[in-house]
């Protein structure tokens, strides 16, 4: 169900863009948002019924936050309050469903950190007059384009999440959204590699499964024989990501969101928000630039929400992976052959 609800996401975001009044606009976005996130969990068992319901609660108590707290602790306030809910579905996950891949709803909640936190950043910096910062918030936005913004249909499955200014520009066409573009190419660019990632996933996962790893199968082969499992299992996983965050992309590029203004050339550019380079990730030969270049907006966060406010040296795998950390670990340490004792 995720797969198709990041493929409605497509539709959903140009019905979006072609919506011009501010007011249905908003509307749309809320409604929408809440209809993906109900059609994606909601309609399989108790517990995803639940949790789907609570990510729209949550996202009112944070306004809750952003309402009473004093401005100058709202930003840590909300990026502490939502890890800690998060957290919460990731410790279900750990005892009840560990190492499994279905991220379930705690993918709801993991965006959610990243946008509730970039707003409350925002507004607490607009406390300051002598902030230069060009997404500070002067006001608390009103309880239903806070609501619309949050549950975006673009955004609430995947993200990215971009600042709460950025959508209210896009909702009322102001700055670079009241130019004219069109996404017909760029969007189906990244339909077309979504697709030819998913299919490379799809061929791969079958016959080689992620369970070898584990088999006397692999224990008992050559250096070089497991070599080759780690490779193409390793681009398995890869592909996993790559094909929807690329579909996402497309979802985001249909509703208008991430038109970025023209290039010299005077063409239209679509990278206000992002989600991966896969060129870079792939064929970069640092370190850093594999990770900057991986799930882009979770990196921007990290950077701009956690690193330089809080100074607490947190990575993306304590927030996305907490429940997959035996088999990445496993993945680290399977080329080494253990010696049987005698």
């Amino acid at each position: 169900m995720y797969l198709f609800g990041l493929i409605l996401a497509m539709p959903l975001g140009f019905i979006m863009r072609v919506i011009r009044n501010p007011f249905a606009k908003l509307c749309y976005s809320l409604v929408a948002g809440l209809f993906l996130i109900h059609f994606v969990y909601g309609v399989s068992t108790p517990a995803l019924t639940l949790g789907s319901l609570l990510g729209p609660l949550h996202a009112l108590a944070t306004y809750g936050l952003l309402r009473f707290v004093p401005r100058k602790h709202v930003g840590w306030t909300v990026v502490v309050s939502s890890l800690a809910v998060a957290s919460v579905f990731h410790a279900k996950r750990l005892i009840f469903n560990y190492g499994n891949w279905d991220t379930g709803v705690v993918q709801i909640f993991m965006i959610q950190v990243i946008c509730l936190s970039y707003i409350g950043w925002d507004y607490s910096d607009g406390a300051d007059p002598e902030n230069k910062s060009r997404t500070k918030l002067t006001q608390l936005p009103g309880l239903f384009e806070y609501m619309a913004a949050v549950m975006c249909p673009t955004q609430v499955l995947a993200g990215p999440s971009s600042h709460f200014i950025d959508f209210h520009n896009y909702v009322y066409g102001k700055k670079e959204y009241a130019k004219e573009y069109s996404v017909a190419s760029t969007a189906a660019k990244r339909i077309v590699t979504g697709i030819v990632w998913l299919g490379i996933y799809a061929s791969i996962v079958n016959r080689f499964p992620m369970e070898i790893f584990y088999s006397e199968k692999f224990y008992n082969s050559d250096f070089f024989t497991r070599l080759f499992y780690f490779m193409i299992i390793g681009t398995s996983v890869k592909a996993r990501y790559y094909g929807p965050f690329k579909l996402i992309e497309a979802a985001v590029v249909f509703s208008g969101q991430a038109f970025n203004g023209y290039d010299e050339s005077k063409q239209p550019t679509f990278d206000k928000v992002s989600m991966i380079n896969i060129y870079s990730t792939e064929l970069s030969v640092f370190l850093r630039g594999i990770i900057e270049e991986w799930h882009k907006p979770a990196q921007i966060w990290l950077k701009e929400c956690v690193h330089s406010r809080l100074h607490v040296h947190l990575s993306l795998i304590h927030i996305s992976e907490p429940t997959r950390l035996l088999s990445i670990s496993y993945a680290v340490f399977c080329l080494k052959k253990k010696k049987k004792k005698k």
